[in-house]
This record gives C-alpha cells, sequence and structure tokens, in this order.
C-alpha cells in the first residue's frame, strides 16, 4: 500500500512538472507572438512611413513643376510686354514715317 502511494504521489509530481512545463512553454509561445505582433506594426508603420515620404517627395516634385511653370509665364509675359513695346515703337515709327513724307510732298507742292 506505502509503496502505491508512493508511486502514485511520483506520477502525480511528474504530471504536475508536465504541466509546468506546458505552461511555460504556453508562456513562451504567447511572448513571442506579442513580439511578432510588435515587429508587424512596427513594420506596418515603417511602411506607412515610406509612403508620406514618397508622398511628401511627389508634392515637393509638384510643387518645383509648378514654381518653374510659373517662372515661364512670367518669362513669356515679359516677352509679350516686350513684343507689344516692339510693335508701339514700328507703328511710331512709321507714323513719323508718313509725318514725314507727307511734310515733303507738301512743301514740294508748296515750292512747285
Amino acid at each position: 500500500k506505502a509503496t502505491t502511494r508512493a508511486a502514485t504521489t511520483v506520477k502525480a509530481t511528474s504530471k504536475a512538472a508536465s504541466t509546468a512545463k506546458a505552461t511555460t512553454k504556453a508562456a513562451s509561445t504567447a511572448k513571442a507572438s506579442t513580439k511578432a505582433s510588435s515587429t508587424v506594426r512596427a513594420t506596418t508603420k515603417a511602411a506607412s512611413t515610406v509612403k508620406a515620404t514618397t508622398k511628401a517627395s511627389s508634392t515637393v516634385r509638384v510643387t518645383t513643376k509648378a514654381a518653374s511653370t510659373a517662372r515661364a509665364t512670367t518669362r513669356a509675359t515679359s516677352t509679350v510686354r516686350a513684343t507689344t513695346r516692339a510693335a508701339s515703337t514700328v507703328k511710331a515709327t512709321t507714323k513719323a514715317s508718313s509725318t514725314v513724307k507727307s511734310s515733303t510732298a507738301k512743301a514740294t507742292t508748296k515750292a512747285a
């Protein structure tokens, strides 16, 4: 009887030890899962940061392009103004030339 009781106690102790081992293993697995979950979150956050950086970079490119377009438009406007001035000068020259011709014709007529 005493031997049987001792054997039963040993069995129970072994079972308790196995349960403790299984519990420790489960705890380690839970820790590993938590760590993996944190890694996934960190990776997702990094991906979002990359996306945000790419978007910011695109915005900079668009802004730079817009600035270049604005400069080109300003240049074109200046060219239009210069062309208009040149056209006015041509008109003024033509008018002056006509006036000279008219005066010369009048003087010639008067002289005749």
